[in-house]
This record gives structure tokens, C-alpha cells and sequence, in this order.
């Protein structure tokens, strides 16, 4: 069991003993006894407040905020966040700039099942502004149709987090340059100012009033052969011209040593919150957002509504060193998973059957972030068994219908057996 320092009270020390008394081979969760709000089946936010919503029947607790390190409602209760990310809508991907069409109410209430109360969508300013003409109908229509996954997300009652994927810091023509764009951009170390201040500046203004929307700035921030950890996040957080050291492969900055003009992080906090002050804005650390370690050597970022993003993967260990960040800075887990190589799901061969024993390593992360009231979303809602080169299979789910895979069954076991437990019931962290 991890260690619980100074912060910890009463409900935390209950938190650990149920934990343990868990033990590995239950999903179920002890909860965070402090009156967080969650989602159980049949009954999404049903606490209402003066500011709240209701959107299709469902009623939102209202806008969220930051307070301390914890999200809450105007009434001041705490949110946890539960939810997955939607791929494909920041690619050309059938090339329609479409995604794979599964952006319906429907298809948005099936992760309602699995108690999620929000969801990640990756947007690409190459296809926002349509690049080369890359989308078929134009750059409008990618915004309508952005517009209308985001409001049937909401229909079904999730909190939306718009995230942007890929950047694209040149504009040559002709081979990998082509390419790239076709793609919707590419994971570049840090977002290129050339493209992502136009696609934030229109998200910003185009959601500064929705309540049910959220910003994740960049989705992977990542930097190679910095003379020190401290240049790299100097240089996460103020940008400047970036010299690409270890190039994405197959896109037009393969060629090592092209420079771009890199968008920092503060930068882009800023900007944002100017645009629109009342929403939530995440940022990602280093390794991928898989570190955080810049926020207790320096390099915390100011702004209001401000939280980190973490993405937890094995076989990077978790999650002793986020102890003193999770205590000291609002944090959210967008991204979790657990697969060694990347290219086969060591938990489960094909073919077995869900009853099985959990990914040790899954279940240390989802109860660690519970136990501090941080919000977790898994990786990812498809059904990913067409990519190509036999690379691992992403995919939470076996059909649109929202059935869990082998690789998602050990988060929806968890929000289950949460959801269902008798404390839960009984009101402990529920609405």
C-alpha cells in the first residue's frame, strides 16, 4: 500500500485499511470518504444545485472549478471525473474527417454503463483548418461536426474534455509533408504556436460559456536531448524554438535538427484562461505526460482553474512519486493503461474469459488516484483490432455497444463494483 503522509485524516486512514482489506483480487475501490461526487446507474448527478443544468433530462451539478486541489461544483462539493478518451476525430481516418461516426447520443450513453461521467476528444488544427483541402466537405464542416459530437456527449450526460492530439509545425508540400497532414498532424514534442493559437483561440471563444466543456492544452508534451531536466521543462513552460532531436517517423520533420517555434505551456494557460476564465484548463507534464516532477523544481504553472494531466502506463511505476504533487496541486489521470511493450496485452491471452486475475498494475493506479479524490479516464473507447503491424489493441471495448474488452475489464469492474458497494449506496462519495 502506498504511502499516505501528512495530509491524511480519519476517512484517509479508513481509505487504507478498506484497501487492504480488499486486497488485489477485488476491483471495487475503497472510496475516498469526503463526500465526493460520482455517477451510480440510473441516477447521474442527481444533486442539483441553484447554477446547475439540465440537458436532456439529465441534470449537471454545474459548472466545475478549482478550488485548492480539487474540482468542484458553485455549491462546493468536490467532482471526481471517471471517463475515456475518443480517438479518431483528430485524424482524416476513413477520410471522411469524420472519425469512425461513433459521436451519437447513443454511442455516448453506452459509456454511461460503465459509470463514466466524462470523455476526452482529440481535435487537430490541421483539419480545423483544413490543410490542403485534407477534409473532403471543408474546415466547416469539421467544426459542425466537432460541435455536434460535444453537444451529444452533453445529451448524454458527460462532462466534455476537448484535447488537441497533433500539431503541425511546417507547411512544406509534396512526400512525408503530405503525409503529416493527411494524418491530421503529428506527435510532435510541443505544440507548434504556427497552429495551435488559432485552434485555441477558436475552441476558447467558441466554449468560454459552456459549462460542461473543458481544455487539455497538449496531449503528450515530450522533449529528448536537453542538456539538463531543468532546460527541458524551462522549455515546456516558456517555449521558444525547438530543435527536433528524435523526429516523429514518417512526417515531415523526420529529417533531425529542423527548428520550430514551440507554444509554451504558460503561454498557453494564459491565453486561454484570457479567452475564457470561467473554464477548466488541463496541462500535461514531460515523458509524455507521464511526469510531473517540473511542478516541485520551479516550474508550476500560474493561471486560474488550473489542473496537471497524468498519464500512467506501465511499466513506469506508480505512483510514489506523485505524492507530493497530488497534495499540492490539482491533478487528473487522462490517460492509464497497462501494457509492458506496446505491442501485446500482457494481462490476458485472446480468447479467455474476463473472470480472470487484474492487472495489479491498473488496480494500484485507480485506487491510489481515488484515495486523493483524483479523477481517472482509461485509454481508449474503440474497438481497435485494425491497426497496423500487429500494435497493441487499445481498445476498452468489443462493440459499439460499449461490451469491455479483455484490456478494459479491470476499469469497469472497478467503477462497478464501486458504484454498486454499499457505501456507495449508502451515500459515502455519492450525489
Amino acid at each position: 500500500m502506498r504511502e499516505v503522509r501528512s495530509r491524511a485524516s480519519w476517512w484517509r486512514l479508513a481509505t487504507v485499511a478498506l484497501i487492504l482489506i480488499s486486497g488485489m483480487g477485488i476491483y471495487a475501490s475503497a472510496p475516498r470518504l469526503g463526500g465526493f461526487l460520482g455517477i451510480r446507474a440510473g441516477a447521474l448527478f442527481t444533486r442539483s444545485t441553484d447554477r446547475g443544468a439540465s440537458l436532456n433530462g439529465v441534470t449537471f451539478p454545474g459548472p466545475l472549478r478549482v478550488r485548492g486541489t480539487q474540482l468542484v461544483t458553485p455549491a462546493g462539493d468536490p467532482v471526481q471525473l471517471f471517463g475515456t478518451t475518443r480517438v479518431r476525430l483528430d485524424t482524416t481516418w476513413d477520410g471522411s474527417c469524420q472519425g469512425d461516426h461513433w459521436y451519437t447520443v447513443a454511442d455516448f450513453t453506452a459509456m454511461r454503463a460503465w459509470h463514466f461521467n466524462s470523455v476526452r476528444l482529440g481535435i487537430s488544427p490541421v483539419l480545423w483548418e483544413n490543410r490542403a483541402n485534407v477534409c473532403p466537405t471543408g474546415a466547416q464542416a469539421y467544426r459542425q461536426y466537432v460541435r455536434e459530437a460535444i453537444l451529444h456527449a452533453e445529451q448524454a450526460g458527460l462532462y466534455v474534455i476537448l484535447t488537441q492530439f497533433l500539431t503541425e509545425p511546417f507547411t512544406d508540400s509534396g512526400g512525408d509533408c503530405l503525409t503529416e497532414t493527411l494524418h491530421g498532424g503529428a506527435q510532435y514534442p510541443l505544440p507548434a504556436r504556427a497552429d495551435s493559437v488559432a485552434l485555441w483561440t477558436d475552441l476558447a471563444t467558441s466554449y468560454k460559456d459552456d459549462p460542461h466543456v473543458l481544455f487539455d492544452l497538449f496531449n503528450e508534451p515530450y522533449l529528448s536531448g536537453m542538456p539538463s531536466a531543468s532546460a527541458a521543462w524551462a522549455l515546456w513552460k516558456w517555449g521558444g524554438s525547438l530543435t527536433i532531436d528524435q523526429p516523429p517517423a514518417g512526417t515531415c520533420g523526420a529529417a533531425a535538427g529542423r527548428r520550430y517555434d514551440a507554444w509554451g505551456m504558460q503561454a498557453m494557460v494564459t491565453w486561454v484562461n484570457r479567452l475564457a476564465p470561467d473554464r477548466v484548463v488541463l496541462v500535461g507534464g514531460l515523458e509524455r505526460a507521464g511526469s510531473l516532477w517540473g511542478l516541485t523544481h520551479g516550474y508550476a504553472l500560474t493561471g486560474t482553474n488550473l489542473v496537471y494531466a497524468i498519464h500512467a502506463y506501465a511499466p513506469r511505476p506508480c505512483c510514489d512519486d506523485l505524492n507530493e504533487v497530488v497534495q499540492r496541486y490539482p491533478v487528473l489521470a487522462t490517460e492509464f493503461g497497462d501494457a509492458a511493450t506496446g505491442t501485446a496485452d500482457v494481462r490476458q491471452p485472446p480468447g479467455d474469459s474476463p473472470a480472470r486475475t487484474p492487472s495489479r498494475y491498473n488496480l494500484a493506479v485507480m485506487n491510489y488516484f481515488h484515495q486523493y479524490g483524483v479523477g481517472f479516464l482509461n485509454y481508449s473507447w474503440c474497438v481497435c483490432d485494425n491497426l497496423p503491424g500487429g500494435a497493441f489493441n487499445w481498445g476498452i471495448i468489443t462493440d459499439r455497444s460499449g461490451g469491455p474488452s479483455a484490456y478494459g475489464w479491470d476499469t469497469y469492474a472497478w467503477l462497478r463494483d464501486w458504484f454498486t458497494s454499499p457505501l456507495a449506496q449508502g451515500g459515502a462519495g455519492m450525489p
